[in-house]
């Protein structure tokens, strides 16, 4: 009798799991309402080359922190051609590139002028890239952004 009850609270719990699961689709995150974390982003718009790319060509608004290591190398080298700059989600160390115009030197002015421990909010357009491997390929998001109007950077601390 016990087995039987077992079972039955088993067959239930199956159920209630495969009825719950579509409910935690992708879909769920609005990339354009509020600012979205980079691990949010770089999670939910990731897939297989096969596959459609989720969130090409949508608007989205990111919040991270720039990698001020890798800024101040590349600036270094390149000064106002540079053409990308890297934000990270902290917490993890999950990052995506930003891309923005060579001559745009009000972006670089802006990030030069914020701290390092200052939050980076961002509204651009995601585009994907293609990332091989030796055994997959998988598409990857990064971010246009189009002018300076389109970041901005709070301290919190």
């Amino acid at each position: 009798m016990k087995k039987m009850k077992n079972k039955s609270v088993l067959l239930i719990i199956i159920i209630l799991v495969i009825l719950l699961a579509p409910n935690c689709s992708k879909d769920d995150l609005v990339l354009d309402q509020d600012y979205v974390t980079v691990s949010d982003l770089t999670r939910y718009c990731r897939c297989k080359c096969r596959e459609t790319f989720p969130c090409e060509n949508k608007k989205v608004k990111i919040k991270g922190h720039i990698d001020y290591y890798s800024f101040k190398t590349d600036f270094s080298y390149q000064s106002y051609s540079l053409e990308k700059i890297r934000i990270q989600d902290i917490r993890n160390g999950y990052f995506i590139e930003i891309y923005f115009s060579s001559n745009d030197t009000a972006i670089i002015n802006k990030i030069l002028s914020s701290n390092e421990t200052d939050m980076c909010y961002i509204k651009g357009i995601v585009k994907s890239w293609q990332m091989n491997t030796m055994f997959d390929c998988t598409l990857e998001a990064e971010i246009l952004l189009h002018s300076a109007d389109d970041i901005y950077f709070e301290n919190k601390y």
